[in-house]
């Protein structure tokens, strides 16, 4: 569960329009606005939102645990698994195209 939210939390501040923080480090200061003509790195706020999303899957998972069965597991394991490999792929596309 936790993976699947870590997954959505990704594909979120990565696909998505959502305004996330940028590092300028070569003005040492933190930027809402995607910056132009400078070096800037969205790294740290996006690792940020996905354990951020996992964490609160992973709770959310936790007090499910006693609803979840055998079987629902697994179809939550697969879909956590499938949302992962779209992350790879989406990131790979997106390297190689931008």
């Amino acid at each position: 569960m936790g993976a699947l939210g870590g997954a959505t939390a990704y594909l979120v501040t990565t696909a998505g329009r959502v305004g996330i923080f940028w590092y300028l480090p070569y003005e040492s200061r933190w930027s809402l606005a995607v910056p132009t003509g400078v070096i800037a790195m969205d790294w740290y706020a996006r690792a940020l939102w996905t354990l951020l999303g996992l964490g609160l899957a992973m709770g959310l998972g936790y007090r499910l645990s006693g609803y979840l069965t055998r079987p629902r597991l697994s179809a939550l394991w697969k879909s956590a698994v499938a949302a992962l490999l779209w992350c790879v792929l989406f990131t790979t596309l997106w390297v190689v195209r931008g």
